[in-house]
């Protein structure tokens, strides 16, 4: 219970002050802070980790950065990419350097940044054009803007590669939902139906087909 896992990170606290806590253990430090909801306290055992890193502990701090994103403290996994890039920027291999750009630009998305994001992702799928996550946030990124050709094709570009299908076609639905685009949308929608149905997709493909009956 939480009560168990406070205890442990008080234990781990007075290992660390002992100067004795290894990179794991701190990880776990922070984990536990963050499964508190103190993203401050975690940064401080994560960013105490790195300094133990090697190359091969990249992995568990890009997830680490990832997970702050994810739950939106942008400060504090900027920081960690920040310090990611200066004591294992040497270390880190293609796919770890993309991970890292691929948070920046969420967390540039989530302040409002949009342009920054776009020159973010844009360089993620220059390296890698098979980069479906990518490329699905560029196009939901261009139609936020109105720019639906290049929304559309980076859509259609996501929509070939495997696994990323059926993301990518409920991704470009909904940007023709927002332009009122009803009936162009539910072709698309019908489509990732087909690959893998779920409830909130039937609800969201039923409310479309409505507003298409009522548009004419």
């Amino acid at each position: 219970g939480k009560g168990e896992s406070l205890r442990a990170a008080q234990n781990f606290e007075i290992v660390r002050r002992m100067g004795a806590a290894d990179l794991n253990t701190l990880m776990l430090l922070g984990n536990i802070y963050m499964n508190h909801d103190s993203p401050d306290l975690a940064l401080s055992a994560y960013m105490a980790a790195s300094e133990q890193a090697t190359a091969r502990d990249g992995r568990v701090l890009i997830r680490a950065a990832e997970l702050l994103a994810r739950t939106g403290n942008y400060d504090q996994s900027a920081a960690m990419i920040r310090r990611l890039r200066s004591e294992l920027s040497a270390e880190l291999d293609s796919a770890q350097t993309l991970q890292l750009l691929t948070i920046e630009a969420r967390i540039a998305r989530a302040e409002g940044d949009g342009p920054a994001a776009v020159e973010l992702l844009q360089r993620i799928v220059e390296q890698d054009a098979l980069n479906g996550a990518a490329l699905i946030e560029l196009g939901t990124l261009y139609a936020e803007e109105d720019a639906m050709a290049e929304a559309i094709n980076r859509f259609e570009q996501a929509e070939k590669i495997e696994g990323f299908e059926r993301e990518a076609l409920v991704a470009h639905a909904q940007a023709l939902v927002r332009q009122r685009d009803y009936k162009e949308a539910l072709p698309l929608l019908r489509r990732a139906l087909q690959l893998e149905t779920d409830a909130n997709l039937e609800d969201y493909t039923a409310r479309v087909e409505r507003a298409a009956r009522d548009q004419g």
